[in-house]
This record gives structure tokens, C-alpha cells and sequence, in this order.
């Protein structure tokens, strides 16, 4: 029975962080539905849609039949609270990830993490380096101590550079393999927009992190400039 629940457990989540943000600002502004429905996702893109149901579901915020759960109710009622959201987010995370949360997470080299990861959570490939990266930014976000080999990439060189004539194009390959076998090292990627995304994406990435300490007026303003954002996603 046990070997049949694991089987069904969803994949983790693969979206970028910030897309979860994206999905609770709404809920923040206006109240949490009885059901979370892909008919209510429409700020955000229709291929992410589906993506986020498995990371709500992975992460226990919604049950079996769609519904709100009450760890997604506290993360609403704590989004813009600064301590009271890292606790909330905190907790979602060590909940949904207990496995990573046993392990030495404050220095814990890149291919030690990545193959727990891995056992933890099967993926390979593009789908391990965005599910790690998730991970990564929401565990920073919620004050989790995360080793600085994960965050920054810095590996020791086991041997000499061997230079090649098309230095440029021996240096963009030599990256992109480092990528695909070290997904921990990208983390971060998500707050740095790839040029393929779209004008409203990349402004609704830069929008200024909300303040709990600033006047009701100014929070106010900062709900509607963001819900804009969001509304010209939808568009």
C-alpha cells in the first residue's frame, strides 16, 4: 500500500518560484475560492497552468479534489508579512520536501544534493535543474540556510582548462554541460528573465518586493500596480 501511495505522489514542482508567488498575490487581494480551478489561473499561461496544479498538489496546498488546504489559506493570510511568510513558507517546504530537510542543507556540496534529489524525487535533465532551482529560491525565501556551492555554482577545477582555437564557442558549450549536470548550481535563474520572454514577464520579475511596513496607501497601490501586471499576462 505504501509502495502504491509513493507511486502517486506528484512530481515536484518545476515552475519557476516566482510563479507561485504570482498565483497567491491575486488570493492575497481579494479571498481564497472553495476550489482551485485552472479556469481561475488565467494570469497565468496555459502550459504553466497545469504545471502549477502538480506543484500545489506536491506541496499540500490543495487536496486530492482541488481544494484549498490550510497551509495554502496561512501562506495567503502571511503573503507581504515578512517573518510571518518565511515561517508559513517554511513550513509548506519541510512538509513537502522532508527527505531534503535531513540532509546537511547549509553545506551540502552540488552532486551530493543533486543525486538526493534525484533519489528523493525521480527527474533528469531540464526537469531535475528546474525542480532543484524551485527548491532553492523558495528554501532562501523562507530563511532556510542553503550551502553557498548550491546558490553560487563554485566548484574546485580538478585539472587544467584545455583551450581550444573557438575559445567563445568552446566556453558556451563547457557552461551549458555544466548546467545540465550541476541543476543546483542555476539557482536563481528564475529572478534573471531569459530575452525570449515576453515585456510584461520580465516587468512583472522586476516588480518591487512588497513592504509590510509601508502606509496602507502605498499597499494599496502596490495590489493594483501588481494585479495590472498580471492582467496585461492574461491579455
Amino acid at each position: 500500500m505504501a509502495e502504491d501511495t509513493e507511486a502517486k505522489r506528484p512530481a515536484a514542482p518545476y515552475i519557476a518560484f516566482s510563479t507561485l508567488k504570482t498565483f497567491i498575490a491575486p488570493l492575497k487581494q481579494h479571498i481564497v475560492p472553495t476550489r482551485i480551478e485552472r479556469s481561475l489561473l488565467s494570469n497565468i499561461s496555459g502550459t504553466v497552468q497545469g504545471q502549477l496544479m502538480t506543484a500545489l498538489r506536491f506541496l499540500r496546498l490543495i487536496d486530492a479534489e482541488d481544494r484549498p488546504t490550510d497551509s495554502l489559506k496561512a501562506l495567503v493570510a502571511d503573503f507581504g508579512k515578512d517573518a510571518e511568510w518565511k515561517d508559513s513558507l517554511k513550513i509548506v517546504l519541510e512538509n513537502a520536501y522532508p527527505e531534503l530537510f535531513r540532509l546537511p542543507l547549509e553545506n551540502i556540496p552540488p552532486q551530493e544534493f543533486n543525486d538526493a534529489f534525484k533519489a528523493a524525487y525521480p527527474c533528469e535533465g531540464g526537469t531535475l535543474r528546474k525542480s532543484v532551482t524551485f527548491f532553492i529560491n523558495a528554501a532562501r525565501e523562507a530563511g532556510v540556510g542553503i550551502s553557498p556551492f548550491l546558490t553560487k555554482g563554485a566548484k574546485p577545477r580538478t585539472g587544467p582548462v584545455r583551450r581550444k582555437a573557438n575559445g567563445a564557442a568552446s566556453a558556451k558549450k563547457t557552461t551549458s554541460a555544466a548546467a545540465a549536470a550541476d541543476p543546483a548550481a542555476n539557482a536563481g535563474n528564475d529572478r534573471n528573465p531569459p530575452p525570449n520572454k515576453s515585456v510584461e514577464e520580465q516587468l512583472l520579475a522586476k516588480f518591487p518586493n512588497f513592504d509590510p511596513n509601508w502606509p496602507d496607501e502605498l499597499k494599496a497601490k502596490w495590489f493594483e500596480g501588481y494585479t495590472k501586471l498580471l492582467n496585461m499576462r492574461a491579455a
